[in-house]
């Protein structure tokens, strides 16, 4: 659309910001504090030598502005053992655990409005799933 093909006014009300928009959450401000909040969760987890520790955050803009920050340990072994650990950033609470130390594998998600996919690998494959689902790419409307 082009504005110099509209009225003086209609163009400056498209311009003018809505009362909507003044009152949206500021979602670059709302990122920093999930990467801030990543920083902080992974200092005070410091995975235990000669463990690898892996942070990611994902801000989830366009559904629900929450922050998930996932902290994946990696330890060669023996036994080898990938450990995720899933957080709401903002609340520092965990939400979900995938582990699997020797091929033993387990997981529980502790979200209360989860709902468990089943009891395969003692949780593993639920927690997984959760977790994945959480760190997913938001879709851009």
């Amino acid at each position: 659309m082009k504005f110099s093909s509209l009225s003086p006014l209609v163009a400056l009300a498209l311009l003018a910001p809505s009362a909507t928009s003044a009152q949206a959450p500021d979602l670059d401000k709302l990122d920093k504090a999930c990467t801030a909040a990543a920083r902080a969760i992974a200092a005070a987890n410091p995975p235990p030598p000669p463990t690898t520790q892996l942070v990611a955050t994902h801000f989830a803009r366009t559904t629900t502005h929450r922050c998930y920050v996932l902290l994946t340990q990696i330890a060669a072994g023996p036994p080898a053992a990938n450990i995720r650990t899933l957080y709401r950033g903002e609340k520092r609470q965990v939400l979900a655990i995938a582990s699997d130390v020797g091929g033993a594998r387990s997981g529980s998600v502790f979200d209360p409005s989860h709902v468990a996919q089943g009891p395969l690998q003692n949780g593993y494959d639920d927690a997984l799933g959760y977790i994945d689902s959480k760190m997913a790419f938001d879709e851009v409307p």
